[in-house]
């Protein structure tokens, strides 16, 4: 896989296409992010740090559920750092929709940080996608192209990372995920991993929990991993159609989805899909995690995500965070 990492910048568009269609496994996957963590290695924080993203890959155009995630979670007292792109096969990105909110995403890192420590929110993908395999991003997001980069993009945080949900966006792609999610809490780049895929009725895959869908989750840490079969029913969550996920048809539309989200104004299915994947995420803060008590840490974490959306908390971290990205502009 060196040979991957040093002849990307020389590669055909025929090259690059033949990449990007190639099943690779999970041996050579993590072989790669060993290569790309050489050139832009794991950083460690002074903060314990949470991040929340999927796969894409799923094609079920929903709005941006890991970003609403994300921003709700700063209002609980965790830190946020969310790992993310602009769209390749999707129509709309996480970096895509947070600029359209006025989020700057040119600032520098030690300016990141403090909003970090002060909002307890910060948006900083790594080089590693970014950069080293430009050529190959590039050309994938030209071309609409899913491919083995969106397995390597949620473990390419530049942070070492105390729990992250990855949402798996294709069937056959959870046992390859799972083999670089073991590999990646062994070697301390992330305390505590949950895979979560969703499967409705009709067939559709989602690469998050929604609230209308039953899901597969599996734990991977250290010393106890297992799988919890969710079902929103146990929830007592308001059963929609697969209609009420759906996302809009630009950036702008997505934009303004998130925003009614923080807002408290969006839809029930919209609010409680993103509290439901961020009742999850809180869960992996609890240090005795366990087959035992997931639904109970979940049912808890929801009802604190839940007020924070409710009483206004939410809406005035965001608020706060947008103001500090435009003094330091």
């Amino acid at each position: 896989m060196k040979d991957l990492i040093s002849k990307v910048n020389t590669l055909s568009d025929e090259e690059k296409l033949s990449l990007l269609q190639r099943d690779f496994n999970s041996k050579e996957l993590i072989e790669i992010l060993e290569e790309l963590f050489l050139l832009d290695p794991k950083q460690e924080s002074i903060f314990e740090l949470f991040d929340c993203c999927g796969t894409g890959g799923d094609k079920a155009n929903t709005f941006n559920i890991s970003t609403a995630t994300a921003v709700i979670a700063a209002s609980t007292g965790i830190k946020i750092c969310k790992n993310g792109g602009r769209s390749s096969s999707s129509k709309t990105g996480s970096v895509d929709v947070l600029e359209e909110l006025g989020v700057n995403f040119s600032q520098s890192l030690e300016t990141k940080l403090i909003g970090l420590k002060d909002y307890g929110l910060a948006f900083h993908s790594s080089k590693a996608i970014a950069e080293i395999l430009a050529p190959l991003k590039n050309y994938a997001r030209k071309n609409k192209i899913s491919s083995f980069l969106s397995l390597l993009g949620p473990f390419t945080n530049p942070f070492i990372l105390k729990g992250q949900i990855i949402g798996v966006g294709k069937k056959e792609w959870f046992e390859i995920i799972t083999d670089i999610a073991k590999h990646h809490v062994s070697k301390g780049y992330t305390g505590k991993i949950v895979l979560v895929q969703s499967t409705s009725s009709s067939g559709q895959v989602f690469d998050e929990i929604t609230s209308i869908t039953k899901a597969k989750i599996r734990i991977i840490q250290e010393n106890q991993s297992f799988d919890f079969n969710f079902d929103p029913s146990d929830f007592q969550l308001s059963l929609e159609n697969e209609k009420s996920l759906k996302g809009g048809d630009n950036h702008h539309e997505n934009a303004d989805i998130l925003r009614s989200i923080i807002e408290n104004k969006a839809t029930i299915c919209q609010k409680e899909t993103s509290l439901i994947n961020l009742a999850l995420l809180l869960s992996l803060n609890s240090p005795d995690l366990n087959q035992n008590n997931i639904r109970d840490l979940i049912i808890g974490s929801y009802k604190l995500a839940k007020t924070k959306l409710e009483n206004g908390d939410c809406h005035k971290t965001w608020l706060n965070f947008l103001a500090f990205n435009l003094i330091n502009n």
